[in-house]
Formats: structure tokens, C-alpha cells, sequence
């Protein structure tokens, strides 16, 4: 067997250790969300709004 890609967990995290695609990841204590990053730089914007209102 080959491997190749990266696991579709991985792909969503912002973590640099890809586990490869044919791997299984059952759960991974180091996974970080992407879409959280996306949540605080929001969140941050709106902080920075309020502060200069």
C-alpha cells in the first residue's frame, strides 16, 4: 500500500502533523479548527469596534 494525501481530520486542522489520507484518526488531542481561527479574528474585529466607539 501507497500512501498518499492528507486525512480529510487533518485537512480541517491548522496543525502542521498531517496524518497521511489511508490513516484513521479517531481522535487527535493536538486538532486545532480552522473555523475557530475564523471565529476569533471576528470576534477580534468586533472587539476592536466597540473599543474605538
Amino acid at each position: 500500500m501507497t500512501l498518499s494525501g492528507v486525512n480529510k481530520v487533518c485537512q480541517q486542522c491548522t496543525g502542521v502533523c498531517k496524518q497521511w489520507e489511508q490513516v484513521k484518526v479517531i481522535r487527535c488531542p493536538m486538532f486545532k479548527s480552522r473555523q475557530s481561527l475564523k471565529v476569533d479574528a471576528l470576534q477580534a474585529q468586533q472587539y476592536e469596534k466597540e473599543a474605538q466607539s
